[in-house]
């Protein structure tokens, strides 16, 4: 029988259930140290903080019909989708986030993207009965969610830059705004 990767999280959100199976997503940004130099790195942090949680919320906003949810737990933050997901149409979105975060830090970080198909758990409670044989790795330590990652395709023109904020409006607009 297929065991699937686990996530354990502290509370599952209306629509999920204990042990259910679903598609999880979450972003990763390795290097983080490459951008983070030169006069305005507290800008830059506060940025990177911004767009991790703005890419979670788009593909909640653009994939409304799939019923995600932007969980977490301790260690990181994610989303899970229903299993009538659209796969392809999906992947297109993660992409194309990708590629505007990848353009919108001046490509010095790894910014990639795992979607699994795996466990969600509430962290206290023991697997159902019915799912305990499937029980897998914890997500974060499984085979498929190191070998099975999501890194931009290509690059988009100007034009087509259109859902993550671009740095530079960023720091004009919403960390101001942050600040007073």
């Amino acid at each position: 029988m297929k065991k699937y990767p686990v996530i354990k999280t502290n509370f599952i959100p209306r629509g999920f259930k204990h042990c259910e199976i679903a598609y999880i997503v979450d972003f990763t940004f390795d290097g983080e140290e490459n951008y983070l130099v030169g006069d305005d790195v507290e800008i830059k942090k506060a940025y990177l903080t911004y767009i991790k949680k703005e890419m979670l919320q788009l593909v909640d906003s653009l994939l409304v019909l799939y019923r995600p949810m932007i969980m977490g737990n301790n260690d990181m933050d994610f989303i899970a989708l229903k299993d009538n997901t659209d796969i392809p149409k999906l992947k297109s979105t993660i992409d194309k986030l990708l590629v505007e975060a990848t353009q919108f830090t001046k490509e010095t970080m790894d910014i990639s993207a795992s979607l699994i198909y795996g466990m969600i758990m509430l962290e206290d409670r023991e697997p159902t009965m019915l799912k305990a044989n499937r029980v897998g790795d914890l997500l974060v330590e499984s085979d498929e969610y190191k070998n099975n990652r999501l890194r931009p395709q290509g690059v988009l023109e100007k034009e087509s830059l259109s859902y993550v904020t671009p740095y530079s409006e960023f720091r004009t607009s919403i960390y101001n705004k942050q600040d007073s």
